[in-house]
């Protein structure tokens, strides 16, 4: 089901401006996750912690998830 703020953003900036936008938001997404496991790669290798993402990457992915 899809919410009805989500249907009237497509509708006032056009299915092409909604569908570019999102995604823009994907990429920036994937960009924050790979920098966020570069970065979690460079610190296990000081610290020896898990490869996990950090908290930040997490919450980025949790609410990408949602507004997809």
């Amino acid at each position: 089901m899809v919410s009805r703020r989500k249907k009237i953003a497509a509708f006032s900036m056009g299915l092409d401006g909604h569908l570019a936008a999102r995604n823009r938001f994907q990429g920036l997404v994937a960009e924050a996750v790979q920098c966020g496991q570069q970065h979690s790669a460079r610190t296990e290798h000081k610290s020896h912690s898990s490869s996990e993402p950090t908290k930040d990457v997490r919450l980025l992915i949790q609410n990408s998830h949602s507004v997809l």
